[in-house]
C-alpha cells in the first residue's frame, strides 16, 4: 500500500522562473562582504584593541614580529622552532607584512584576522549559493558565521582562520571549474598549516570518484586542486627534515604516539563539529527535511548546471563531505582542540543549508519553514553560548575568556599605577604579558620569575633581587605553587581582581 504525505508536504510543479546559474553576480560579493563584516563586529564580543592573548601572544605574535625582523625569513632552518611549532609558516608572513606596514599593536594583527573571517564567510555563501540556491547559502553562511568557536577564533590572532577561508575558497573555485584558481588557494591553504592538507585531500577524492563515474579521467582538476598543494607540503617537510633534522617537532610527534580511547575521542570530535552550540537541531532537522524530500523526489535541490570543466554537483558533496571526514579521522588519532577542525564546520554548514533550504524550497513552503526554524534556532542558541561554559583559561569556544582578561588587565593597572617596576614572580602566560609591551597588557616592560624556574633554582632573572610581588590566576598556570610560596615568603593578598568567575590575585610583603 502506497504511502500518501499530507497535501501540504507534498511536492509541487516547478514554476517557470529565472534561476540562474547559482553564481553571484558582481554587486553581491561586495555586499555579501559588508554583510558578513557587520555580522562579525556585532557579534564578535572582543574589541579589535583587546591584548594578544593565549598562544597569539606565546607563539604567533613573537612568531610574526621575529619575520618581520629577520627580512621575512620565515624558512625551516632559520625561522625558531619553538615560534614555527614545525607548522608552515604563510601565516607569519602574512601578519608579518602588516606587522611592518601598520605596526604590531593588537588592533592591528586582530584587523588581519578579521579579513579572513569576513572571507570565510562570503565563501561560504558563495558556494552554498552555487550548489544550492541563495537561501541554501545564506542558511550555510549563517550557521558558521554565528559559531562560538568561529567568532572567538576570529578575535585571536591564529592561523585556523585564515585556513579555514582558503579551505572555502580552493573549493569554490574547484566548483568553478577554474583550475588555476583552485591550485593556488590549494596550495595557500598547506602553507598555511598543514592540516589544510584535508582540503587537497578531499578533492582529490572526489576527483577520483568523479572521473571513475566519467570514464575518463579529469586530469587538470586532479592535477591542480588535488596533487600540486601535496607536492608543495611535501617539499616544506623535505626542507624543514634536511634542515632541522626531523619531520614534526618532536613535541608534537609524540602526540602521535598517544594511547587515548579512539571511540570516545570519535565521539568528542563530531560532537565539537557537528552538535555542538545548537548544531544538533540543524543536523537533525536536515536529516529529516532533507530525507522526506529525497524519498519524494530526486530534484529536491534543484536544477544544477555546472561551468565548463568543473565537477557535477555530487562530486562538490562528496568533497565537503571528505573535508569533514578527514579532520574526524585524524582528530580521532590525534590530540585535539576544537579550532583544529575550524575548516570542516563551513562544509558540514553547506550541506546543512542544502538540506534545509534547497533551490526548489518555493515548491514545498512547509519543509522550507521547518528549514528556517531549524536555522533561526539553531542561530539563537549558538548566541546564548556565547559565553557559556567556564572555560577562563584559553578561549576556544565562548567569550567567557574575556573575564579572565579583563582580570588581568585591573591586576596590571595596579603595578603600572607604581613609579617603580617591582620583580615579579607569575606563571604562563601572565609572564608573557608582563614583559612584553607589544602585546598589549602593559606600557613597559617587567622582569618576570617564572615560578617552575624559581622552584628549581633554574631562572636566572632573579639575580639576587628579593621577589617584591606575586600575581597568580586562579585556574591557569601554577596557581597552588605561587600561593604556597607567597605564604612561604610572608606574603599577603593586597589586590583580587574578579570578573565574572575568573580570579586574579596580587601578593606582595
Amino acid at each position: 500500500m502506497a504511502i500518501r504525505l499530507p497535501r501540504f508536504l507534498a511536492p509541487r510543479a516547478p514554476r517557470e522562473r529565472e534561476d540562474g546559474d547559482g553564481r553571484l553576480r558582481s554587486w553581491e560579493w561586495p555586499l555579501a562582504a559588508l554583510v558578513s563584516l557587520l555580522a562579525v563586529l556585532w557579534l564578535g564580543h572582543a574589541p579589535l584593541d583587546t591584548p594578544y592573548w593565549w598562544d597569539a601572544a606565546a607563539v604567533y605574535v613573537p612568531g610574526s614580529q621575529w619575520v618581520r625582523d629577520n627580512a621575512f625569513a620565515a624558512v625551516p632552518g632559520v625561522f625558531p622552532s619553538l615560534l614555527g611549532r614545525g607548522h608552515t609558516t604563510l601565516f607569519y608572513v602574512i601578519t608579518a607584512g602588516a606587522f611592518s606596514l601598520f605596526g604590531d599593536a593588537p588592533a592591528i594583527g586582530h584587523a588581519v584576522v578579521l579579513i579572513f573571517s569576513v572571507m570565510t564567510l562570503v565563501y561560504t555563501y558563495a558556494l552554498g549559493t552555487l550548489l544550492f540556491g541563495r537561501l541554501a547559502g545564506l542558511a550555510a553562511a549563517t550557521l558558521t558565521g554565528v559559531a562560538p568557536l568561529y567568532l572567538t577564533i576570529s578575535s585571536m590572532v591564529l592561523p585556523e582562520i585564515p585556513l579555514t577561508a582558503f579551505t572555502m575558497a580552493c573549493l569554490y573555485e574547484w566548483a568553478r571549474g577554474r583550475h588555476l584558481g583552485a591550485m593556488v588557494f590549494g596550495v595557500l591553504v598547506v602553507l598555511t598549516k598543514e592540516t589544510g592538507l584535508a582540503c587537497a585531500c578531499a578533492i582529490l577524492g572526489a576527483t577520483v570518484l568523479w572521473s571513475w563515474k566519467a570514464r575518463q579521467v579529469a586530469w587538470r582538476p586532479l592535477l591542480a586542486a588535488g596533487l600540486a598543494p601535496m607536492v608543495v607540503l611535501g617539499a616544506f617537510f623535505v626542507w624543514q627534515r634536511v634542515a632541522e633534522g626531523w619531520w614534526v617537532l618532536p613535541f608534537h610527534a609524540e602526540l602521535f604516539e598517544q594511547e587515548h580511547d579512539y571511540f570516545w575521542s570519535g565521539v568528542h570530535t563530531f560532537s565539537s563539529m557537528a552538535l555542538a552550540d545548537g548544531r544538533a537541531v540543524a543536523l537533525f532537522a536536515a536529516l529529516l527535511v532533507g530525507g522526506l524530500r529525497l524519498w519524494q523526489s530526486r530534484e529536491t535541490f534543484g536544477a544544477y548546471v555546472p561551468s565548463t570543466g568543473a565537477p557535477p554537483r555530487w562530486a562538490v558533496v562528496a568533497a565537503l563531505a571528505l573535508v569533514f571526514l578527514a579532520y574526524q579521522v585524524f582528530f580521532t588519532k590525534m590530540w585535539f582542540l576544537q579550532r583544529y577542525a575550524l575548516p570542516a564546520h563551513p562544509c558540514l554548514a553547506i550541506l546543512l543549508g542544502a538540506a534545509l533550504l534547497p533551490r526548489v524550497w518555493e515548491e514545498a513552503k512547509a519543509y522550507a519553514a521547518v528549514g528556517a526554524l531549524a536555522v533561526l534556532a539553531t542561530a539563537g542558541f549558538a548566541v546564548e553560548r556565547a559565553e557559556a561554559g567556564d572555560d577562563y583559561a584559553s578561549g576556544e569556544t565562548t567569550f567567557r575568556y574575556l573575564h579572565m582578561v579583563e582580570a588581568h588587565r585591573e591586576i596590571f593597572a595596579v603595578l603600572e599605577a607604581r613609579a617603580d617596576a617591582p620583580l615579579i614572580l607569575s606563571s604562563w602566560p601572565l609572564s608573557s604579558e608582563l614583559r612584553d609591551p607589544s602585546l598589549g597588557w602593559v606600557e613597559r616592560p617587567y622582569e618576570v620569575v617564572g615560578v617552575t624556574g624559581y622552584l628549581d633554582g633554574t631562572d636566572e632573572i632573579q639575580r639576587g633581587r628579593p621577589i617584591e610581588a606575586i600575581v597568580s590566576a586562579h585556574g591557569i598556570g601554577d596557581h597552588d605553587d605561587l600561593v604556597r610560596v607567597a605564604e612561604e615568603l610572608g606574603m599577603r593578598r593586597t589586590r583580587r581582581a574578579a570578573v565574572g568567575g575568573a580570579v586574579v590575585d596580587l601578593f606582595e610583603p
